[in-house]
This record gives C-alpha cells, sequence and structure tokens, in this order.
C-alpha cells in the first residue's frame, strides 16, 4: 500500500492559477488544490513532512493541511494508518491555523452524521516511513 503526497509543479496548474498537490495511497490517487499562504509556497510541503515524521515516531494523528478549510487527516492503528479527507466545518472538529498547520484533528470515525461509510483509505506507517526516506 504504497503513500506518498507531494505539491505538484508549476506547470501543472489547475484553471485561475492554484497550485496542485496529488496524494497517493494505495491504488487511491487524488489530486487536489493546495491554497497555501507560505511563502515561498514550498514551505507546505515542508510542514506536511514534518507531520508524517511525528506519525512514524508514534503520534497517533496527524493533519496536513491544503488550505485554510480543508486537510488530509492520517489516524494511526498500531502499524495501520487510515487517510481521510476531512473539511473543517463546524460540526467535524478540524481547525485550521492561519499558518496552515492543523490545530485540532477530530476523533477518528469511520461512519459519518449521515450513517454512510466515511471514504477513507489504508496505509502502513512502513509505507509512510519509505515515503519519508525519499
Amino acid at each position: 500500500m504504497p503513500f506518498s503526497i507531494e505539491l505538484l509543479p508549476h506547470t501543472e496548474m489547475a484553471p485561475n492559477n492554484i497550485r496542485l498537490g496529488r496524494i497517493c495511497v494505495g491504488d487511491f490517487t487524488e489530486r487536489f488544490g493546495v491554497y497555501s499562504i507560505l511563502e515561498p509556497f514550498d514551505l507546505i510541503v515542508g510542514q506536511w513532512r514534518a507531520e508524517l515524521q511525528k506519525l512514524v515516531n508514534g503520534s497517533t494523528s496527524v493533519g496536513l493541511a491544503t488550505s485554510r478549510s480543508m486537510a488530509w487527516i492520517l489516524y494511526r492503528f498500531g502499524t495501520k494508518v487510515h487517510v481521510q479527507q476531512v473539511l473543517a466545518v463546524d460540526e467535524s472538529g478540524l481547525v485550521i491555523s492561519n499558518e496552515m498547520r492543523v490545530t485540532c484533528i477530530p476523533q477518528y470515525e469511520a461512519i459519518g452524521a449521515d450513517g454512510e461509510q466515511v471514504s477513507e483509505w489504508l496505509t502502513s506507517v512502513e509505507d509512510v516511513r519509505a515515503f519519508l526516506s525519499k
């Protein structure tokens, strides 16, 4: 179940000059807009890597902000890692600072408020560690 997250080069911008990122978790791949206020823009990648290192070092959850209202949340259960994309709305509990840091991570839930399974993808601590070693 390979894992990676990256900021795509300027040559792969979305309409309206929005910078794109890409996450891969196993067979799942998604491109997403990155709305960072950090200068230089690439500082967001350093934050993502620092948070992933915390996960590898034993943290049970970390957040990788992609905007002031969206983040990839990684929940660690032993050697397994569940990845969810979470929107920062009042009921989610997700809080993202002005510095693009996730300061409050919602409790893990496999079932959403609507009673439906939450979309999530599985990887492992070893796969995250392998990504960080590149």
